[in-house]
């Protein structure tokens, strides 16, 4: 037997074909896909088949409208959810144990890849020279005489103890 090339059969289609197909054959057997049927036995079955279409198209529109609440509930609960979260990792430190009872992990710092890290390291060093400055070691090593102190100066007919 040929399936239907639509998901659900035209029911339109269907009610015509099976009011035509008992008023022409009434009671008479016909031999149908292998079996006898009365045009009566055929039109319980397609009355079946229209009922169960019309249960499923009900609850598919069911189902759409629960899936539309829930996906509303999802957008409204998720900033509540993820600032929960955030307020129990600041309280309880990003890294605590205790963190499992509330089913979340501590947070894992991603390590830099080999180029990441270089690049790192190259902004490091531009950095400290721009800004011209070096470590304690390096401090250690900078001896210089403190520089002379200014001389005061004296304006004419003034007095310097001011």
């Amino acid at each position: 037997m040929s399936r239907p090339r639509t998901k659900t059969l035209n029911v339109r289609q269907l009610e015509v074909f099976v009011t035509a197909l008992v008023k022409t054959f009434g009671t008479q057997a016909l031999p149908l896909n292998g079996g006898s049927f009365t045009p009566q036995q055929v039109k319980e079955k397609v009355d079946g088949y229209i009922a169960l279409l019309a249960g499923s198209t009900a609850t598919k529109a069911a189902w759409s409208k629960q899936l539309a609440a829930t996906t509303a509930a999802v957008v409204a609960l998720a900033p509540l959810i993820e600032s929960a979260k955030g307020y129990v990792r600041s309280v309880l430190g990003a890294q605590s144990t205790d963190l499992a009872q509330f089913g979340l992990t501590p947070r894992k710092k991603t390590p830099l890849t080999t180029d990441e890290q270089a690049e790192a390291n190259a902004k490091a060093a531009a950095t400290r020279a721009a800004r011209h400055t070096v470590g304690p070691k390096e401090k250690q090593k900078i001896h210089g005489a403190a520089p002379a102190p200014l001389a005061p100066s004296v304006k004419p007919g003034g007095d310097t103890n001011k």
